[in-house]
């Protein structure tokens, strides 16, 4: 089945992590009880539309999204995990991969189409 990104008109998160007992538990930085928070199994995604002010502050596609992650592998609770920071735009896609925290990257799709990686940086 091939891999087709939904729309950049939704802020979504794609957890394509190795393994189908990998997760990954993600929030945003302002977190208040109304504000984005998932946990998303392998292979599957969670998406917000830009326009939605719990998702995106600002509520337009190209401003800044930051966002703290925590990473479950081989059915390790991610709640567990080193709490890491990344960013993407609110439009934007963001596409985790790898199958430890030696090699987890994100990438990020920004709502005007750019491809970019990003570093996750601990919080």
């Amino acid at each position: 089945m091939p891999f087709v990104l939904q729309s950049t008109q939704a802020f979504c998160i794609y957890n394509r992590l190795d393994g189908a007992d990998s997760t990954l538990h993600i929030f945003d930085t302002l977190l208040s009880s109304r504000s984005f928070e998932k946990t998303i199994r392998s292979g599957e995604k969670e998406c917000c539309h830009y326009s939605n002010l719990d998702c995106n502050s600002y509520g337009k596609p190209e401003s800044g999204k930051d966002f703290n992650v925590r990473f479950g592998f081989n059915g390790d609770r991610p709640e567990d995990g080193i709490e890491m920071r990344g960013s993407c735009d609110g439009g934007g896609a963001v596409i985790f991969r790898g199958s430890s925290m030696d090699n987890v990257s994100l990438l990020c799709l920004h709502s005007d189409g750019v491809k970019t990686s990003s570093i996750l940086r601990p919080t």
